[in-house]
């Protein structure tokens, strides 16, 4: 592919930045089958999705973050592998009406999987049917165990959705962490397992 193409099934993008940055609100982007690295990708216009092509699969190891500026907006149906991402985290959900819905998402014992809020309130996000696996490590410190590296990190935000998720194995962290003031959260139905924070 090629940034300077038309971005179609025959003459795609070459980046998924630059995928998401040509949407226009209520377009849809899609990934074919494959693994996509390079920098960090932002999605900055409201009302977008970003997800596998139709029938196929595709991987990303690039932070990826829905942007304040980016209301309604979902990532969906991808594989998400933050292991080798700089940022601490692999998914940050900044936006009101932020969906994540069908995702596999891992740090490879990095960091935290998914936060949503911290600087802005992020209110009404829904994370469901994604599969978030081994996301921190298991380092002790003065011989207390490091449980900072959450799969799940609510922080601030109002009226979280969090269902429907297979939440397991993180060696860092909690299932689902929400604090300060995750006003309204409601979690249910998620099968929470293998998390030394509970």
């Amino acid at each position: 592919g090629s940034d300077s193409a038309e971005g179609s099934a025959t003459h795609p993008y070459r980046t998924v930045q630059h995928l998401v940055y040509e949407l226009d609100p209520g377009q849809t982007g899609c990934l074919r089958s494959g693994t996509y690295s390079g920098d960090d990708v932002y999605m900055n216009e409201p009302e977008t999705t970003l997800e596998s092509y139709p029938g196929e699969h595709a991987t990303l190891t690039s932070f990826i973050e829905i942007t304040s500026e980016a209301p309604r907006s979902e990532i969906a149906g991808l594989t998400i592998n933050g292991e080798d991402s700089d940022n601490d985290v692999a998914v940050k959900l900044q936006s009101d009406e932020a969906v994540l819905n069908g995702n596999v998402i891992t740090k490879g014992g990095q960091g935290i999987c998914v936060l949503a809020g911290t600087y802005y309130a992020a209110r009404d996000v829904v994370i469901e049917r994604n599969r978030i696996y081994n996301c921190g490590s298991s380092t002790f410190e003065n011989g207390e165990h490091d449980k900072f590296d959450h799969q799940i990190y609510l922080s601030g935000t109002q009226n979280a959705i969090v269902r429907w998720n297979i939440l397991t194995d993180n060696a860092g962290g909690w299932g689902v962490h929400m604090y300060p003031h995750a006003d309204g959260t409601v979690v249910e139905h998620n099968i929470i397992d293998g998390n030394p924070g509970g």
